[in-house]
């Protein structure tokens, strides 16, 4: 069992993009670490800046790669 899971957190970004079956994954799907790491960056700019309705502004898994 991993640190995070015992914790009852989320892992840190940069354990989930070590991870060899992340990694073999992305690979598989043609996702990169940059689209990830954008992805993120964008999410959070986006919580931060107001608290929308859930499904408010949802963005297709398909528009962010």
């Amino acid at each position: 069992m991993n640190d995070w899971m015992r914790s009852g957190t989320e892992p840190a970004l940069d354990e989930m993009l070590g991870d060899p079956i992340v990694m073999a994954l992305m690979r598989r799907d043609g996702v990169t670490e940059r689209h990830v790491r954008d992805l993120v960056a964008r999410a959070r700019g986006r919580r931060s800046h107001s608290r929308p309705r859930p499904g408010a502004g949802a963005v297709p898994a398909a528009a962010c790669f």
